[in-house]
């Protein structure tokens, strides 16, 4: 149930964000299984344009380049994301969520299919920590975000 609720909230954001604007991701094709792995060289450009950028999720380019990389997410058969309590709690937020997802697509890819599904978790968590807390990116944490973050850093202190 809860990741039809995802996929429900990605199609959403896809279309509200695709019928706004066109990028040069929108042009890829994402319909069968080689489809997604020729367009893994996109995914990570466009995860390291929203990684190396401030978050902007009202600019129309941004989300255009967030739904792409949810497009692909949603269909790619080499990498399975699993909804768990994490993603449940910052479903709604618009910014760590999006980055979250760009971080596991950036994550999944550069893993070449040799990490497990957890460590690419793992990754992607750090990956989206560490966005977070980067002053340049421009980020209002919330409470519940910036007590994630404390006890993220403090589980990879202890060895967690």
């Amino acid at each position: 149930m809860k990741i039809i609720i995802c996929l429900l909230f990605c199609t959403a954001f896809y279309f509200s964000a695709h019928s706004q604007i066109l990028t040069k991701f929108d042009t890829i094709r994402l319909k069968e299984k080689i489809d997604y792995k020729l367009a893994e060289p996109a995914v990570l450009e466009a995860s390291e344009m929203i990684l190396s950028n401030p978050a902007y999720p009202s600019l129309q380019t941004w989300q255009a380049t967030v739904a792409f990389i949810f497009r692909w997410i949603n269909g790619t058969p080499d990498y399975k994301l699993e909804l768990n309590e994490f993603m449940g709690s910052i479903l709604k937020d618009k910014v760590a969520l999006p980055i979250y997802l760009t971080s596991f697509a950036k994550s999944a890819i550069n893993s070449n299919g040799s990490a497990s599904t957890r460590e690419i978790e793992d990754a992607a968590l750090k990956l989206m920590v560490d966005y977070l807390k980067d002053d340049q990116h421009k980020v209002k944490l919330g409470k519940k975000m910036k007590q994630f973050i404390k006890d993220y850093e403090e589980n990879q202190a202890n060895g967690k």
